[in-house]
């Protein structure tokens, strides 16, 4: 019989690359046409050429997958009868081996902190290597926790980074809900000013909801600001309301602050910056929306009829802009 063709640049089964290296072998396998004898089981072939065919593809198989193999792991497959076989005990070998290597680098991730003299290229590359090492034993790392990691481990002293750490420590510490944030004092204060704002400008008033409209729902968003100010924005769910014809508002392009910007520079000109808090309340609505009450204010089951554009209305920014123009 003619011998198969050899199969050049052969993986090696390394300490923390299983997942990788089965891909491979299962690959090289689909090319030399064997790849289905990791699925069938001789038992469930009756045929007597069939059979023959399967011992001689299994043959391929076990061939390939101990030239793969370094010594020491030649050992863990020398008493398995069958490709298949050798798949399963490296598979059980290596998952065991996988879930103390996960828990030693997630200990090491976590113990990993950056000294004031330490450069931060350095840092990162630590980092990045365990990460690498998480990846390689099979653990699922999510990019938002991964920033919030490293972020954390950071102890510089230097004001630039500690700055910049107080930039991007809240991407996963902000509280999702009212229930979350109202447990903490800093952010419960938060609520309270959002809730007097409303009550400054009238945004809402009780009322009863008549039978031809609906009542939208409300949500209250958390955000930390890059001074460290805690914010709560109570915005209505525009999208559960009717679709409206007219909700255009202008909004000064990108380019058109540049070339303000320039001539500002270019002319030696002051600038000039303000900023309005809860602008959108100070715009008066035309239609007649309702809303269910938020939580924190009224009862659960009242009914308001909104006076100002409240933020997340399709029409809030044409309310605010025809404000703003009178």
């Amino acid at each position: 019989m003619a011998s198969s063709a050899p199969v050049h640049n052969l993986p090696q089964l390394l300490t923390g690359n299983f997942n990788n290296w089965q891909f491979r072998i299962k690959i090289l396998l689909e090319e030399k046409q064997v790849h289905d004898l990791l699925e069938k089981n001789i038992g469930t072939i009756t045929n007597e050429q069939q059979k023959t065919q399967w011992h001689r593809n299994d043959a391929k198989g076990k061939s390939i997958i101990v030239q793969c193999l370094t010594d020491k792991h030649l050992d863990l497959v020398k008493d398995s009868k069958t490709a298949k076989d050798m798949m399963k005990v490296l598979q059980s070998v290596f998952e065991r081996k996988s879930t103390f290597t996960k828990l030693h680098l997630k200990r090491k991730l976590l113990s990993l902190k950056c000294s004031a003299n330490e450069k931060l290229e350095d840092h990162f590359l630590k980092f990045d290597t365990i990460i690498r090492e998480l990846e390689g034993a099979g653990c699922k790392m999510d990019e938002s926790d991964n920033l919030t990691q490293l972020f954390e481990n950071w102890k510089v002293q230097d004001a630039k980074w500690m700055n910049l750490t107080s930039i991007f420590l809240h991407v996963n510490t902000d509280p999702k809900t009212y229930e979350e944030a109202i447990t903490d004092k800093q952010w419960r204060k938060a609520i309270e000013d959002e809730i007097k704002a409303h009550e400054h400008f009238g945004t809402w008033v009780k009322a009863e909801l008549p039978k031809n409209k609906i009542a939208i729902d409300t949500k209250w968003i958390f955000r930390t600001k890059q001074d460290n100010v805690k914010k709560a924005r109570l915005v209505a769910r525009g999208f559960q309301k009717e679709n409206l014809q007219n909700v255009y508002a202008p909004v000064a392009r990108m380019s058109t602050v540049r070339l303000l910007l320039a001539q500002a520079v270019k002319k030696n000109l002051p600038l000039r910056q303000l900023d309005i808090p809860t602008a959108f309340l100070n715009g008066e609505l035309n239609s007649e929306i309702y809303i269910k009450a938020p939580k924190g204010i009224g009862k659960g089951n009242e009914i308001y009829r909104l006076r100002k554009s409240l933020y997340g209305l399709k029409e809030a920014p044409r309310c605010w802009n025809q404000k703003i123009n009178e």
